[in-house]
């Protein structure tokens, strides 16, 4: 057996584990609440079954949901509706509040900083036009003293592909909006990020966030860009 095998197998006991532990959890907290008639390992089986409908793709939802719904209620001996309904409904929402709780818990700060309308031309538009970024990544990417004037590969990349929507200035979790055709990538201070562009996968990572100026590593070469 493949160690990736393996893996996949340790990644889907551990969900199903979680999963199943949370329901039960839902589960009794909502029967004890009601005085419902329940056994330990009936309401633990039904939780279990309910956890592993739960992981099929498309239909194992509501699968899941009617076993669980039967489950409660040939286990509690409670009406159909509203008891039984009444607490399969509850214990999903229970769950559903608790993961989103967590995966807020997770996210970074990434309140972007949005530039108001019309702060380039009068039309109100929030991106940039390609020939402005070109003349002034001409001004901020050549060393000082030389009279280079030509983009390198990465300015020409962010100046064709990558347009600058806003950046959020919050010490070591100051992070820049960055828009790629029709898709928005926030990209972390000192994080690489995958961004789709035409020419292909750019891992782009932002250095260093000051007033004006920004500067990001497109494929590790660094572009100095103006702060929008």
């Amino acid at each position: 057996m493949s160690p990736h095998l393996i893996g996949l197998i340790i990644a889907f006991f551990i969900a199903f584990v979680a999963h199943t532990a949370l329901l039960f959890v839902a589960l009794w907290a909502m029967i004890k609440m009601q005085s419902m008639e329940y056994t330990f390992p009936r309401l633990l089986g039904c939780a279990a079954l309910a956890g592993g409908l739960d992981m099929i793709p498309f239909v194992g939802h509501p699968v899941a949901v009617v076993t669980l719904y039967f489950g409660i209620w040939k286990m509690t001996r409670a009406s159909m509706f509203p008891d039984a309904a009444f607490t399969v409904a509850v214990a999903y929402a229970l769950m559903f509040a608790f993961n989103m709780l967590v995966l807020t818990a997770l996210m970074p700060d990434i309140h972007p900083n949005f530039r108001t309308p019309g702060a380039y031309g009068t039309s109100g538009d929030r991106t940039m036009d390609t020939n402005m970024m070109n003349s002034l990544l001409e001004e901020t990417i050549q060393p000082a003293g030389t009279n280079q004037a030509t983009p390198s590969k990465a300015a020409k990349l962010a100046a064709k592909d990558l347009i600058i929507k806003g950046v959020t200035s919050n010490g070591e979790n100051s992070s820049v909006s960055i828009k790629s055709g029709t898709k928005n990538y926030f990209v972390a201070l000192n994080k690489v990020s995958l961004i789709q562009t035409d020419d292909g996968v750019l891992s782009v990572r932002l250095t260093a966030l000051g007033d004006k100026t920004l500067t990001l590593d497109i494929g590790g070469e660094p572009v100095t860009l103006p702060v929008p």
